[in-house]
């Protein structure tokens, strides 16, 4: 399994999920709320990222480009800080929305994990009126998650996507 297989299965896990309870979800296109964050990823989602960014041509990469050229936003985030986007974040839409981590790939969805011994479940606060619609299986095991994208990553270091953006960003120049 590769994390695209990986990807692939979370994505499929979400369509599973009843219409009825995710008609409670406020995860919409243009709600970018959870994107008001720095966050890090793995070494091999970020390879990913970066092999998704190669096969795009030349002219969707000068778009990119000049949408990442641009100023971060601030906003308020789902806690309530205000920060500023994330990385890959323009007009509140993600860019790299076909190669996005699984981090992203899970926002909105409800999770259940354990933490010292006790089980918990999270999920985003505009969405707390799905819990209880939700059904057992249509919770996702973050520790399951979490440790097959760490069995793929291994030992790979964690890669920040401002620090990615700019290494996408760089490559412009390198191809000049």
């Amino acid at each position: 399994m590769d994390v695209n297989d990986l990807y692939k299965k979370v994505d499929e896990f979400d369509n599973r999920i009843r219409p009825e309870a995710k008609a409670l979800s406020q995860c919409r296109s243009g709600c970018s709320r959870c994107c008001y964050t720095d966050i890090s990823v793995f070494s091999v989602e970020a390879d990913n990222i970066r092999q998704w960014f190669s096969q795009l041509t030349i002219s969707q990469q000068s778009d990119l480009w000049s949408k990442w050229s641009q100023s971060l936003a601030q906003k308020m985030n789902f806690r309530g800080d205000t920060v500023s986007s994330c990385t890959f974040l323009h007009d509140e839409h993600c860019t790299i929305y076909e190669a996005r981590p699984l981090i992203c790939r899970t926002q909105g969805m409800a999770f259940r994990f354990r933490e010292d011994s006790e089980e918990y479940v999270d999920v985003c606060t505009l969405n707390d009126g799905m819990l209880d619609e939700l059904l057992d299986s249509e919770f996702v095991n973050l520790d399951l998650l979490n440790s097959i994208l760490g069995a793929m990553a291994g030992e790979g270091e964690r890669v920040s996507l401002m620090d990615l953006r700019k290494v996408l960003f760089n490559s412009k120049n390198s191809m000049a």
